[in-house]
């Protein structure tokens, strides 16, 4: 169901990792990267689902929608200061992101990368800040 809050798609995507926590590249010497699978929390009203013990109810996806937010330079959160080039919302995921996860987005006008700065989750979603990818 179309959201109008979060009209774009975005796939986290990370690097893969041998054994001794090396990133593995192809033979043109790339990064490779896996999907990211994320852990949904599923919303009913605006609000999160929750099970009889009180934990939320979850299901699993490859990429999830997103909305823009703020292209600002300097967003301020919680006191302390995030430099980054875009802040977007999405619905409430549980599932890690690292500063070197790389973010496949996909809006009205064009398809682009970022590199992730910060993730946070709040109460009714989540947001993540993150830098423009520009090679």
């Amino acid at each position: 169901m179309f959201n109008p809050r979060f009209p774009h798609t975005l796939t986290v995507k990370r690097p893969r990792k041998d054994s001794s926590g090396e990133p593995v590249c192809d033979a043109n010497g790339d990064h490779i990267y896996d999907v990211v699978t994320l852990t949904c929390v599923e919303m009913r009203d605006h609000e999160p689902v929750r099970d009889a013990n009180g934990a939320f109810v979850t299901f699993e996806a490859q990429s999830v929608s997103f909305g823009y937010r703020t292209s600002s330079k300097d967003t301020l959160t919680a006191g302390d200061v995030i430099v980054s080039d875009f802040r977007i919302a999405c619905p409430m995921f549980l599932t890690e992101i690292r500063a070197d996860d790389i973010l496949f987005l996909t809006d009205y006008e064009r398809s682009y990368r970022g590199k992730v700065v910060k993730k946070t989750t709040f109460n009714l979603g989540t947001s993540i800040w993150f830098d423009e990818v520009r090679n």
